[in-house]
């Protein structure tokens, strides 16, 4: 009979799987010292991740219990999870570049928008811009039209400026018109 613990891991697995919104990414940690794993837990809080360790059957119950798709071919050997809170890019670009400075830490998969990602798609994931740099590059995009309307609407105006400070310089740098005295034109 399980015991009063294992349920109340459950349902903190239930708990973290509820608030990890971006999903959730398997490790395989064998080989990696303590240190390392506190530097990787560190630098995957700085972008929303949260790096536990669980028995694998209970994140399986978990997951049943919450009607989320199983995962047991990932859940093979000893896991780590890392819980995203917001988005998964981030943490998969720490994870990935983590995984390339210590060859022990390997990624298995994942969990993201309901859907078992393999360690590939972890990959991939790690290579997409951030949702930051997205919004970025589509602000720049949807104002370029509006700031070359600017620019041309803008241009009319200040060649009317150019061409009316060019007459006017021209009338200044003009001698003034000489006329024959009133005298001789009466005379003539």
């Amino acid at each position: 009979m399980p015991s009063q613990q294992k349920y109340d891991v459950v349902s903190e697995i239930k708990q973290t799987l509820d608030d990890a919104k971006g999903g959730v990414f398997l490790i395989d940690y064998r080989g990696l010292t303590v240190i390392e794993m506190a530097t990787l837990r560190r630098s995957l809080h700085e972008v929303g991740g949260d790096l536990r360790v669980y028995k694998n059957r209970l994140v399986q119950i978990a997951l049943r219990e919450n009607a989320l798709p199983a995962m047991d071919e990932l859940l093979l050997g000893p896991s780590a999870f890392v819980f995203i809170a917001e988005e998964p890019v981030a943490s998969a670009k720490v994870l990935a570049k983590f995984a390339k400075d210590h060859e022990a830490l390997e990624m298995k998969g994942g969990l993201v928008q309901n859907e078992v990602i393999d360690n590939a798609q972890v990959k991939a994931l790690s290579k997409l811009p951030s949702r930051e740099e997205l919004i970025a590059k589509l602000l720049g995009t949807l104002s370029n039209p509006s700031r070359g309307m600017v620019t041309v609407l803008s241009g009319v105006s200040r060649g009317l400026v150019t061409v009316l400070d060019a007459v006017a310089k021209g009338k200044e740098s003009e001698p003034a018109p000489q006329g024959e005295p009133e005298d001789e034109a009466e005379a003539a």
